[in-house]
């Protein structure tokens, strides 16, 4: 990680604010700068895409190859998750296709009405002859033999689901991982549907009322794996907010019940596939993807970013400063974006931090507020707080249009992330990120998605489609008691938790104070730079929607194994989990070095070979 240039251009930006800006705040109730006027250009909402599942049919026989039985189903939710973990998947509508990969998922359920006998005999005997095939909601007598079950039991009062010691779930140690939500148990009607089976299956996981969620069936020299829940509707479910608060906690806390079902797939994966690779989600082989940010939304907090800037330019740290453009005194503050501002943006830019937008209004009413025209323009856009649960004059695309226009106008830096006030998360958000042009978001928490993975936004919060922007939820931030610096350790044991599976782990603080917060950062990130990668949120974006968009495929034969990885561009740090059989080289391949069974790559576009012996 690259160390920041001194940062003294800060403190004398922060005596240009006390000096100047800070005390003409209180004369004046609005700023207007001369000649700056826009965005010109008027912003257009997308019109929804819905996603074709062909789209994902390329690929390996080395890939998990999810089975389609039924195209009116979630399963933009199996696939949000799998790109989310890294897992190489294609897509099938084939029996007869599907069999030629040593691990099958059957998705959404498997019923005679979708299987017809010899669809299902072909199933059948692909898992007798070594197979693994796993599925959601086995429905069908003909299978019951296949997967273990005698008969099952259909319920929507379950919200819970324990697993059970065993080889694929050994890693779950943590009290969170080992009990896992699926909904909201104070909230019954809202909980999703489910199945507890039955029969001499071994259990891996069991619902609140006994029943068996997860089962795993030895059959002939393969093995079957059923899930008693809709997981791709989950998955969506959860990161589009529609759990009805599921979490055990907001923020500030390890909530993994999303991630830990993306594990369990992945073991399963990759004990059945012997070629199996992982693309690992933290650049450089590292543990932990940090992403620092500040939301900058009062007037003290400006003159206190540049302290927050010295610690983590003496750490490395590249963090992302969310600023409010409020240019107009109201019911939440005085003026503090000003004419002044623009020393401060450069230097936090010198220092090589992130400038992103925190919205004009920092409207507690962000998720009601109406889309707006695509037209809105400083000086003409004139939003006013006037008290908690009113305000007047503000519009979606208005917030996010002006402050990224105005930010950009005293910076020298495109802004490309946002985070809204209150992480108030309106349901057309994702469209009118990618209308106004940003690309990342940190909108929601943890506990709003279920997880501390990235994911690709849907329009509208729904089911259809994915857009261009992707989201990175916070999983702490500094409201919470006791005050930060007295939970150093707590905020260190949850970056290990999530540095487990390679997750992202994104610190929000409010630069309002320097005392515990300040304390805090000084003493959290030198105990987690050395298994973390870190780095604002448009670096770490960029190189996460790089790799949400790199193929993994391998080819074998009797003298090894040749791994492809493709990509336009494979960015540089991807980091490749490789089987733990592959006999890796005595020095490294050129373009690439190796952690373990982590293989780093230089960043390349098109296609590279690297070969093993097993």
């Amino acid at each position: 990680m690259r160390l920041f240039r001194p940062i003294q251009a800060l403190f004398i930006a922060t005596l240009v604010i006390l000096m100047s800006g800070c005390l003409r705040q209180e004369l004046e109730e609005y700023i207007h700068f001369e000649g700056v006027a826009g965005p010109a250009a008027a912003s257009t909402l997308p019109d929804p895409v819905d996603e074709e599942w062909r789209d994902y049919r390329e690929g390996s026989s080395s890939r998990l190859a999810i089975l389609l039985l039924e195209e009116d189903s979630a399963w933009l939710g199996l696939v949000s998750g799998l790109r989310s973990f890294g897992i190489p998947f294609r897509i099938t509508d084939s029996v007869d296709d599907a069999v030629r990969h040593d691990v099958i998922f059957a998705y959404p359920r498997v019923s005679g009405a979708l299987l017809d006998q010899g669809e299902t005999d072909a199933l059948q005997g692909f898992v007798e002859g070594g197979g693994t095939l796993i599925a959601t909601n086995a429905l069908s007598g003909s299978v019951k033999e296949l997967f273990g079950f005698d008969s099952y039991d259909e319920s929507r009062s379950r919200a819970e689901i324990e697993f059970m010691p065993g080889y694929l779930t050994e890693e779950f140690t943590h009290p969170r991982e080992q009990r896992i939500r699926l909904g909201n148990p104070e909230r019954p009607d809202s909980l999703i549907g489910s199945y507890a089976y039955s029969g001499p299956a071994r259990i891996i996981g069991r619902y609140e009322d006994g029943g068996a969620a997860v089962l795993s069936h030895d059959f002939g020299a393969g093995s079957t794996f059923l899930f008693g829940f809709d997981l791709g509707f989950y998955i969506l479910k959860a990161r589009n907010g529609r759990h009805d608060d599921a979490y055990r906690e907001y923020v500030n806390g390890y909530e993994p019940s999303v991630d830990v079902l993306l594990r369990l797939i992945w073991n399963i994966y990759s004990h059945g596939e012997e070629e199996s690779l992982r693309l690992w989600g933290v650049p450089e082989a590292e543990d932990l993807a940090l992403i620092v940010s500040h939301d900058v939304d009062y007037a003290g907090s400006l003159k206190n970013s540049p302290a927050y800037a010295a610690v983590e330019s003496a750490n490395g740290v590249s963090a992302t400063y969310f600023m409010q453009t409020k240019y107009y005194q109201d019911y939440f503050d005085l003026v503090f974006f000003d004419e002044d501002t623009e020393t401060l943006l450069h230097a936090l830019d010198q220092a090589g931090m992130e400038i992103a937008s925190h919205s004009v209004s920092h409207t507690d009413l962000f998720a009601e507020i109406p889309v707006g025209s695509g037209e809105e323009q400083y000086p003409g856009y004139q939003p006013r707080v006037q008290a908690m649960g009113k305000t007047v004059g503000a519009s979606v695309l208005g917030e996010l249009r002006v402050s990224k226009y105005l930010l950009e106008q005293f910076s020298p830096q495109e802004v490309l992330s946002f985070r809204p006030g209150f992480l108030a998360h309106p349901r057309e958000l994702a469209e009118a990120l990618q209308a106004t042009g940003y690309r990342y978001s940190s909108a929601v928490s943890s506990g709003n998605t279920m997880g501390h993975l990235p994911f690709p936004m849907t329009f509208s919060r729904d089911y259809r489609g994915f857009t261009e922007i992707y989201e990175f939820p916070v999983s702490l931030e500094d409201e919470k008691h006791p005050p930060m610096d007295q939970r150093v350790d707590q905020a260190v044991e949850l970056a290990r938790e999530i540095g487990d599976y390679g997750g992202v782990y994104v610190v929000l603080i409010h630069p309002d104070v320097t005392d515990h917060k300040l304390r805090f950062l000084e003493e959290f990130l030198p105990r987690v730079r050395d298994f973390s990668w870190a780095g604002s949120l448009k670096e770490y974006g960029d190189f996460w929607s790089a790799l949400d968009r790199v193929a993994a495929d391998v080819s074998s034969d009797e003298s090894g194994s040749t791994v492809r990885i493709s990509g336009e561009p494979v960015p540089d740090g991807l980091t490749v989990l490789l089987p733990p059989d592959y006999i890796l080289p005595d020095t490294d391949l050129p373009g690439a070095r190796f952690e373990g069974q982590r293989m780093v790559l230089e960043g390349f576009s098109g296609e590279k070979e690297f070969s093993f012996s097993r």
